[in-house]
């Protein structure tokens, strides 16, 4: 009987050994998992009737696809920001999970939120796709916008942002000064 038990044993933490291995997650399969989900999230958005494409050229002299939608038209007979224009903004942002990793506004309108807290900033200290976006948009204008992760953080992780992030943001244009 103690060698039908030190066998059970043995066997008992062998399989829980190759068990825990299996469990253990690897980063690199993860973070190429996670890459290749925000790739097939930004070319399924080739399907969305809702948003308009446009490109965007980076100094790299690479263009990248990003998709925006206008949900609040703003002063059309206002002039746009620049990218080196100080503006006031409301704002959150999502990953494809729709996870929100920052915002300065709850519910589901900025202009309607009591407690909403805009940042005012100068626009080409924000990341690519944003500044991008905010050069294009009218005082009081709201809308939503879908970047690919090259118009983002690219390969860098920041906060709950991971590497290789498609995000979506929501952004209101309060008011801005050259």
């Amino acid at each position: 009987m103690k060698i039908n038990k030190s066998i059970f044993l043995s066997l008992a933490l062998v399989v829980l050994f190759i068990t825990s291995c299996d469990l253990m997650e690897d980063p690199s399969a993860s973070v190429v998992e996670w890459k290749n989900q925000n790739i097939t999230y930004m070319t399924n958005m080739k399907d969305s009737v809702d948003y308009v494409k446009d490109t965007a050229y980076l100094t790299t002299g690479k263009e990248y696809y990003y998709y925006y939608k206008i949900t609040t038209q703003g002063n059309t007979q206002s002039t746009k920001p620049l990218s080196t224009s100080t503006v006031t903004m409301n704002y959150r942002g999502r990953l494809i999970t729709d996870v929100v990793f920052d915002q300065t506004y709850k519910g589901n309108n900025p202009v309607n939120d009591t407690i909403a807290a805009p940042i005012t900033v100068v626009a080409n200290t924000l990341i690519n796709g944003v500044t991008l976006n905010l050069t294009q948009m009218h005082t009081g204008e709201i809308r939503t916008i879908i970047l690919p992760q090259e118009l983002c953080y690219g390969k860098t992780k920041t906060g709950k942002i991971l590497s290789y992030s498609t995000l979506r943001f929501d952004i209101h244009l309060v008011s801005f000064s050259n």
